[in-house]
């Protein structure tokens, strides 16, 4: 089975910043050796317009790094369509993650385990004499 080994041990945080002075410079207010990913959630103008930034943990390895890059980066846009794209957002961030740690600890997703039982079955039953 794919259950997560560690509830509650998430690798992307999301950050609602009520006070804009803090801004998206308060990533190591959150600690944590899971956190590789925060989103940062900052109200403008009245609430009307949101900053989105997300940023990358320091200290995270290059493979990581690199799976991750092309999500880095600053969005503004409207209140009321930003619940949406933080959520997409956290979830390819999520994926990315989890992808680059299990490439890296050498761990096969639930796909790649019963392909490789099928081709096994399948040397099974070339190799059996009939």
């Amino acid at each position: 089975t794919n259950r997560k080994r560690h509830v509650g041990n998430d690798v992307v945080h999301i950050v609602f910043v009520e006070d804009p002075k803090v801004g998206s410079n308060g990533a190591g207010m959150i600690s944590g050796e899971f956190c590789f990913v925060t989103i940062f959630v900052i109200p403008i103008r009245d609430a009307s317009i949101v900053r989105v930034a997300l940023q990358l943990r320091e200290g995270l390895d290059d493979k990581v790094k690199q799976t991750l890059k092309h999500l880095v980066g600053t969005t503004m846009m409207p209140f009321n369509v930003s619940s949406n794209f933080v959520r997409q957002l956290a979830i390819r961030a999520d994926l990315a993650c989890r992808s680059a740690v299990q490439d890296r600890l050498g761990l096969f997703s639930n796909w790649q385990e019963r392909l490789r039982q099928i081709r096994n079955l399948e040397r099974y039953a070339e190799s059996k004499p009939r």
